[in-house]
Parts: C-alpha cells; structure tokens; sequence
C-alpha cells in the first residue's frame, strides 16, 4: 500500500514528465513551421534553409513554413502564393519568414515584389523598416538601404519611429537607423519598346533584340505569361538596345522597367508580344 508521501513523489514524476513532453512536442513544431504558401520555381535553383546554415534545393511545388529562409540564384525566382497575396522573390535575392504568430516575410537582400488584391496579411520587413500595404509594391535591398516603389495601391513605410505613405507612382529610400524621407516621384515608364503589339515569332534562346526610349542607364527586362500576370523571368540589362533569351515555348507579353542609383523602379513600359514555337 502505497503512503502519501509516495503519491505525492509520483503526482511530481507524471506532472514532470507531461510538462517535458508538451515542451518537446512545441518545440518539434516550432522545428517543422507552419506551411504559409507553396512555391512556384521559375529557372534552374532555389535553396531552403531551417536554420540559415544548412542549405538544400527547393522542389517546384513545395511549402514554405515559418522559420525557413529562402534564397535564389543568379538565374532564377520563386513566385511564393498566399492567400490572396503573391509574392516574387528575384534572381540573386535572399528571404526569411520569422516564426511568429503574425505573417512576415524578411527581405535580406536582393529584390521582393508583392501584389496583394485583398487585405494587407503579409507584412514585408527589412533591417531598414516595415512595408504594410495593398495592391503592388516591388522592396530592393542593397548595401543597408531599403528602395520601395509602389505601383498600384497604397503602402505605409515604418521606419525608426517614423512613417510615411505611399501612393501609386512614388518611391522611397529608407537608410539604416534614419526615418524615411520625403516621397519622390517614380522615373518615367519607357516608352517605345520593339518588339510591340505585333507578336514576334524566335526560335528558344535565340537572342531577342529589344528597343526602346528611356533616359535610365539602369533597366530591367519583364517577361510574363500571356493571359496572366505571372512573372517567369526577370534579365538586368543597361541602357537601350539589349537582348534576351527565353529558353520555353509559349507565347508571352515582354515590358522594361526603368531603374534609377537609389534602385527605386518606374512603371512598366507598355507590352510587346513574344512568341516561342514549341517544335
């Protein structure tokens, strides 16, 4: 027969082992995140890490949790769907997803473009400052700055205690540990762009000569599905004439975005049409 001070020792023993198994099973569950979205990979090689250390190649079609970080190569971007939100993750850029409670997405470097047709449910962060907003925003990180182009919609910059609002047409450039200035206007969209609305037909990865007018020294080259919005390449190139290859058949509306020092972004140019026979 058991005595009182035994009971108690073994209600000590149960509660003990109860409390370590709730910890361990939060803390395998903190381990594996929460899927947010699945990932759409456009090119050769996007990696995934847990931990920021130990990086392994990401499957087209896969979840991103919280707590994982993502990064691409030169040649590739990740188009990431949540909700009602997309995300594009560009060539050469590099993100985490903090484990929290409240969905963010963290923008190390590189380029993140957002376009969000309902509520604001993912906020975008850098070092710099804190993006909130809806409609379509593209946040380029380079060398401790933050540039924040807003195409459509309106976004609130949050930075050291600061705020300013963005509208369509306007950009910022935040500095680490300074508030956000004075909104700017964006550059002019180019103009001009050959090849245009008459499609023209290119065998894959033949060069494809493009023109167009613009005062930039700085562009970026659009490629996007027809009948979509869904980006499938981005190409950096300099000032007008450039070329590009595309490497798929399928037929697809090409625009140039102009850039400026800062990297804040113009609109885009109007489309031209591209076709890729698939023989």
């Amino acid at each position: 027969m058991s005595t009182i001070p035994q009971r108690r020792a073994w209600r000590s023993l149960v509660v003990a082992l109860a409390t370590t198994l709730i910890v361990c099973a939060g803390t395998l569950a903190s381990a594996a995140g929460i899927p947010i979205g699945r990932i759409t990979v456009v090119g050769s090689r996007v990696e995934h890490s847990s931990n920021g250390r130990d990086w392994s190649e990401l499957a087209d079609g896969a979840f991103l949790r919280t707590g994982d970080r993502l990064r691409s190569d030169d040649r590739t971007l990740a188009r990431i769907s949540v909700g009602w939100v997309t995300l594009v993750l560009s060539p050469s850029s590099e993100v985490g997803i903090p484990p929290s409670k409240v969905l963010s997405i963290r923008l190390e470097r590189g380029r993140l473009e957002q376009t969000s047709e309902g509520a604001d449910i993912v906020a975008m962060r850098t070092p710099e400052c804190l993006v909130r907003g809806r409609g379509h925003v593209v946040v380029r990180r380079e060398a401790q700055a933050t540039a924040i182009s807003v195409r459509v919609g309106r976004f609130r910059i949050d930075a050291s205690g600061s705020v300013a609002n963005l509208e369509p047409g306007f950009g910022i450039l935040v500095r680490h540990g300074q508030p956000p200035p004075a909104p700017r206007p964006l550059l002019p969209a180019p103009e001009g762009l050959v090849p245009g609305p008459d499609p023209l037909y290119v065998e894959r990865n033949e060069p494809v000569h493009l023109e167009w007018r613009s005062s930039a020294q700085i562009h970026q080259v659009e490629l996007l599905a027809v009948g979509t919005e869904a980006l499938v390449q981005q190409t950096n190139v300099g000032a007008s004439p450039a070329t590009v290859t595309v490497p798929w058949p399928g037929t697809y509306r090409l625009r140039v975005v102009a850039r400026d020092a800062d990297g804040l972004e113009s609109l885009p140019s109007r489309s031209g049409l591209l076709c890729v026979p698939g023989w």
